[in-house]
């Protein structure tokens, strides 16, 4: 048994599975969960602007503004003017939806919707207040334009278009250019599962929403991603230590990793939904370097393909396993071990060369072998089925030796999933 390899491992779970400290934001003359949606904090860590959701304020399309007096109590909300304006028949002349303030604190990016005929002469979409010169400038003319939010260097633009995170790049001379969708594996094929309320945080490269997507823990989940050197994302990490039953979203990080985000449920019955906030200290670094689950598939997170061991495997007529395919392994053991209610198949293949008899052999031999490496570095057994395929399912032709090792390839597949 190697004991080393199975402590480094469960250590690493362990730290990737351990909750986070999670405080609920409390209003502090009163004691009372800040009952908030749409919220965004400020760079320096200072104040939340947001959408309140209680009784008298859930149906109006007002922002209001507290001041964070520690890391779990704010100041009592007030109206913002500029976002608070009526027209003379006290009705607000227009909705200002899901803000974000830019890391330079100097401008508040909103969604745009008039709500009364003197509201301003304005096209639905997002639109940008410039703080000191008290002026709204269009950004995107859409209907569908929501929850904006912009890199630090103000160069980028991401939002979120009927349930798809989409940029826009600002060009040379200020002119913002033509959105376009985030590709797979930001944006879920299905169209049942939807990203909404990106936000990317002040290193420009790593991007936090929430989703519907398969294998979330509730409704709605944050999820991260991360911008690679070349120009890929990794696939959405899920936010474990986060999310609940319930429905996470509106995240929002200051400078300082101090994330703010909302955990709320549909009560149903004409109730007033549940939707309080709560804050954690963000993770310096998140870890991409694991697994993902979606769909009935395991993910490798930095390449955002499927997980599989392939070409490096096996040498010919070889049951041993190679340095590559271990490293690959203890990937694999960290998702196991994190998710114990987990079951795989662990298929083995072989090429054409040789006995049809002994090739099937051969391959059951290859699976058991991961096997009996999964299990040395703490991955139950339960969770486990060897299975060996021979050469009746080749991933190429097998014409030549390049897809012959193509073909020398261990595949997984999900027998049950949590």
């Amino acid at each position: 048994m190697k004991f080393t390899a199975i402590f480094g491992v469960m250590l690493f779970c362990t730290a990737l599975t351990t909750q986070a400290q999670i405080r609920q934001l409390k209003i502090a003359n009163s004691g009372k969960p800040l009952a908030a949606s749409e919220l965004a904090v400020s760079p320096d860590g200072k104040y939340l602007i947001f959408k309140r959701i209680d009784r008298q304020w859930e149906a109006q399309p007002v922002l209001f503004r507290t001041e964070l007096l520690s890391d779990s109590t704010c100041s009592e909300p007030e109206l913002m003017p500029v976002f608070s304006q009526k027209d003379k028949k006290g009705k607000y002349l227009f909705r200002a939806g899901t803000p974000f303030i830019t890391y330079d604190g100097k401008q508040i990016y909103y969604e745009y919707d008039p709500k009364s005929d003197e509201a301003p002469s304005r096209d639905k979409g997002i639109w940008v207040y410039d703080i000191a010169n008290n002026k709204h400038t269009e950004v995107i003319k859409n209907d569908l334009a929501a929850s904006p939010s912009v890199s630090p260097d103000g160069k980028t633009l991401y939002f979120e278009n009927n349930g798809k995170i989409f940029i826009a790049k600002k060009d040379a001379k200020g002119a913002w250019g033509k959105p376009s969708p985030l590709p797979s594996p930001i944006n879920p094929e299905n169209p049942d599962e939807m990203n909404v309320f990106p936000k990317i945080l002040d290193d420009g490269k790593t991007l936090l929403f929430s989703s519907n997507r398969s294998g979330s823990v509730g409704g709605w989940d944050l999820y991260a991603a991360t911008l690679q050197p070349n120009g890929k994302w990794t696939f959405p990490v899920s936010l474990d230590s986060l999310n609940s039953t319930a429905d996470e979203s509106w995240s929002s990080i200051s400078k300082n990793k101090i994330l703010y985000f909302v955990r709320w449920r549909r009560l149903g019955d004409g109730k007033l939904n549940q939707s309080e906030v709560f804050t954690t200290q963000l993770p310096v670094k998140m870890d991409f370097s694991g697994l993902s689950i979606y769909d009935g598939k395991i993910y490798d997170n930095i390449t955002g393909e499927p997980f599989q061991l392939g070409e490096l495997t096996f040498a010919s007529g070889s049951t041993e396993l190679n340095p590559a395919a271990k490293k690959g392994l203890e990937k694999l053991a960290r998702l196991l071990i994190s998710k114990p209610k987990l079951m795989l198949e662990i298929g083995a293949h072989t090429d054409d060369q040789g006995n049809d008899d002994m090739n099937l052999q051969l391959s059951q031999q290859r699976a058991e072998s991961v096997v009996a490496y999964l299990l040395d570095i703490g991955v139950p057994s339960k969770q486990l089925k060897p299975k060996g395929y021979g050469e009746s399912s080749p991933k190429v032709p097998n014409t030549n030796e390049a897809n012959r090792k193509k073909n020398r390839r261990v595949e997984f597949q999900l027998i049950t999933n949590e």
